[in-house]
């Protein structure tokens, strides 16, 4: 590949004029390495998604709402299912959220643990 000087620190406009420089082949071979960096980028936008979910707060009043009656044992049948469908939804995001997790840390090469503790979500393991 093409080697080009560039200043240690580039704008934009400044990068294109270096880029302009670069012969077809290298130019290609930038362009392919972009798109890969920009998929990444997109791919590790969503699992940051994933794994920062939350139950909107609206529907955890309710889920403690719910727990709050089955333990006074005043849970009627239509709330009970209601009850097992948000822990349902819970359960579904969490299974989501650990695989996400999973799949960042090994991107990353670091532990799950020290992802959650770059993500200052060390809380979340105390859950």
């Amino acid at each position: 590949m093409t080697v080009i000087e560039v200043p240690v620190q580039i704008r934009a406009p400044d990068l294109i004029k270096a880029i302009e420089q670069l012969p077809p082949a290298d130019l290609d071979e930038l362009l392919a390495q972009a798109r890969l960096l920009q998929k990444r980028r997109q791919n590790e936008a969503t699992l940051l998604s994933t794994i920062r979910w939350k139950l909107p707060a609206e529907r955890q009043a309710r889920l403690h709402d719910l727990q709050a009656k089955q333990e006074n044992e005043t849970l009627t049948q239509d709330e009970r299912a209601e009850l097992l469908e948000i822990v349902d939804e819970v359960e579904n995001a969490n299974v989501e959220r650990a695989e996400a997790l999973l799949v960042l840390a090994q991107r990353q090469n670091i532990s799950v643990r020290q992802l959650l503790h770059n993500l200052k979500l060390d809380s979340d393991l105390d859950e």
